[in-house]
């Protein structure tokens, strides 16, 4: 989708020139090294790119969202979670892609820290 409105907005933008922005341009940029990131903003359910600057902001939401109940709670239904084991047993990481591996690693992280908070 941001494709479609970049496109549209930035001079030169070529499609795809955001995730490599975001996330680096074939290999994947450790988290450490990114200058924004992508985040639901807040109540919104809007997909939106922020500046690493941003994150501090969004904290008290994310941590908010955590003790709701619903999709967006960062939990997983027990049939969820039975599907997810499923499938990480049934192809192993390595041979997924590395970006869906990487978010897959920070969803469980989040998950800790939700049980933890």
């Amino acid at each position: 989708m941001h494709d479609l409105i970049l496109r549209n907005r930035v001079a030169g933008y070529r499609e795809g020139d955001l995730m490599r922005h975001l996330h680096g341009d074939g290999a994947l940029r450790p988290a450490a090294e990114r200058s924004a990131f992508e985040h639901h903003h807040p109540e919104t359910g809007i997909l939106v790119a922020f500046p690493v600057e941003a994150w501090p902001h969004l904290l008290a939401a994310m941590r908010a969202r955590t003790r709701r109940h619903g999709a967006w709670s960062g939990k997983l239904t027990t049939r969820e979670t039975a599907l997810a084991t499923h499938i990480l047993e049934e192809k192993p990481a390595v041979e997924m892609n590395p970006v869906l591996v990487a978010e897959m690693v920070s969803l469980e992280k989040s998950a800790k820290l939700a049980r933890v908070n």
